[in-house]
């Protein structure tokens, strides 16, 4: 995924009021990206305050380890494409219609679209399958087939 963003670092305040934290690294460090970066779906803040690592290292160890995960699951759950110019359903498998098709058959074009067909029952012919064809799904999807 592209993802744009901007870095952030402030001092901060000291509990007991007036002026702020002393130390090595006394400041709250953060970053807010969004993705995909031509039409952006999700946006996610980071934040790490008194880093107990130097400054590149909290971002490095303690802000990127929290947002790359985040936007990354988010993403996927969400379906959201990973086009650099748009976000347009290339990277998705379009599900065959298969029903009433013979099994071996139905497995290929299943197969054949980058999915997981997945059999039930001993019949030769399929009588039903789990996701409606047509629809757009993540390539390796398991599609249910009943025989």
């Amino acid at each position: 995924y592209e993802v744009e963003g901007k870095t952030g670092t402030a001092q901060v305040a000291a509990p007991n009021g007036g002026g702020y934290v002393k130390g090595p690294n006394p400041y709250f460090v953060s970053f807010m990206g969004d993705a995909p970066k031509k039409n952006p779906k999700v946006i996610v803040y980071a934040g790490m305050s008194l880093a107990q690592k130097n400054d590149l290292e909290a971002y490095e160890l303690g802000v990127s380890k929290a947002f790359k995960p985040i936007m990354e699951n988010t993403l996927k759950y969400l379906n959201v494409g990973k086009s650099k110019d748009d976000t347009s359903n290339a990277e998705y498998s379009k599900v065959p219609d298969v029903e009433g098709q013979d099994k071996q058959k139905a497995i290929d074009n299943v197969s054949a679209k980058s999915l997981e067909p997945v059999t039930i029952g001993s019949g030769t012919q399929i009588k039903a399958q789990s996701i409606k064809a047509g629809n757009k799904v993540l390539p390796h999807s398991k599609v249910l087939l009943l025989t």
